[in-house]
Parts: structure tokens; C-alpha cells; sequence
């Protein structure tokens, strides 16, 4: 992942040399447009003490974190326990199923979309050997915090 924001990684580049406390904005999405490059600007500037100070949105800051914030956190959390029960069932049973209809949008991110038939899916076996280096690699996983 890179920004491309030339402006943005020269701030960024001169904040400790600076002593920078502040960044003022008209409003966040001028600062980021994806909530990737939200979580990493948020990981810079805490790493840096600084503050976004927001002509719009008065209240805002990085160091405290709204309901919304809270929601998703705890959602995110939920979906990782999720998918570890998912692949716990699935290595119970003793095989994978491929999945067979990865597309691709004009962005270039990729998703999975659900097979109109059952012809083209397929059953993978699962040797004991590769179920055992399955349930080392889930169970050396850390959980959510």
C-alpha cells in the first residue's frame, strides 16, 4: 500500500523535526479517501503526538474514538472469531472447497461470487499431514484484543 500524496508524506516526514502538535483541516476526507489510509495516518500521528484539528467537526480528534469507531472494532472482532470457527468446521470435515468464481472490479480489488451451478466446484481432500499444519497455523494465530 502506498499514498500518493507527495504533500501528505512530506508532512508526515516532518513532524518530529518540526514539533508539529496540530494539523488543521477543512474536513478529514481531505486527509484520506480509504479507511486504510485513515488507519495508517492514525498510526503516524499518535506515533507522533499530533492532533487533526477539523474546522467542520469541532469535537474531533484521533485520541478518542466515537460509538461508530467502537461499533466497527467490535465488529471486526466478531468476524475474526467467525471465520476461525469457519475454518475449524471446514478442517473437522476433512476438506476444502475451492472456490471458483473470483472476479475482479474496475478498481482491481478482487471478490468471490457464488457459483451459479455446482459443476465447476471442487472438493479438496485434506491429507492428516496438511489438517495437522492447518491446525498449528490457526492455533498459533493471536486472538483479537
Amino acid at each position: 500500500m502506498s499514498v500518493e500524496s507527495d504533500g501528505l508524506l512530506d508532512m508526515l516526514a516532518s513532524l518530529k523535526e518540526n514539533n508539529i502538535q496540530y494539523i488543521v483541516v477543512l474536513s478529514t476526507n481531505r486527509l484520506w479517501r480509504s479507511d486504510l489510509v485513515k488507519v495508517l495516518l492514525h498510526r503516524e500521528l499518535k506515533k507522533n503526538n499530533v492532533d487533526i484539528k477539523v474546522i467542520d467537526r469541532l469535537q474531533y480528534s484521533i485520541y478518542t474514538q466515537s460509538p461508530n469507531e467502537i461499533f466497527a472494532k467490535g465488529m471486526f472482532e466478531l468476524l475474526d472469531i467467525y471465520e476461525r470457527l469457519e475454518i475449524a468446521l471446514k478442517l473437522k470435515r476433512g476438506r476444502l472447497q475451492k472456490a471458483k468464481q473470483l472476479q475482479y472490479t474496475g478498481g482491481k480489488k478482487a471478490y468471490i461470487e457464488q457459483t451459479k451451478t455446482t459443476a465447476g466446484t471442487r472438493v479438496l481432500p485434506m491429507s492428516d499431514e496438511v489438517y495437522e499444519a492447518f491446525k498449528r497455523v490457526v492455533s498459533s494465530r493471536k486472538n483479537p484484543k
